[in-house]
């Protein structure tokens, strides 16, 4: 199965199967299990990849990348661990993490209205 779309939440989430599109959890962490396959722009106060994720992953906090991972794509986090045997194709960007861009993503969830602060389709 795949799932298509933005997901927006409020907590923690892990994906075992295929999502395409966005993912965003501002306050919250992105697993990309070992089955995980994410073609999608990920937007996450911390991401962890045991799979494959294709796009771009902005992060507040940290990203990491286990021994299987693959991800191609711009990782930009003020923090990032790669683990040996993990494959990264892109670029880093690796702000400050008190930095405006760090700020600015933190505060994503905050400038939405109340009823939609962590809804969406999950």
């Amino acid at each position: 199965m795949t799932i298509k779309g933005c997901l927006r939440g409020g907590a923690d989430l892990t994906v075992d199967g295929r999502v395409e599109g966005e993912v965003e959890l501002p306050l919250h962490q992105l697993t990309v299990g070992p089955k995980g396959r994410v073609k999608a722009q990920v937007a996450c106060r911390s991401v962890v990849v045991l799979g494959a994720v294709q796009g771009d992953i902005n992060a507040t906090d940290t990203v990491v990348l286990r021994e299987a991972a693959s991800v191609r794509g711009t990782i930009s986090a003020p923090r990032l661990a790669i683990a040996e045997g993990a494959r990264f194709e892109g670029s880093v960007e690796m702000p400050r993490a008190g930095s405006p861009r760090v700020a600015l993503a933190r505060s994503a969830d905050a400038s939405r209205p109340a009823g939609a602060r962590g809804a969406g389709p999950a």
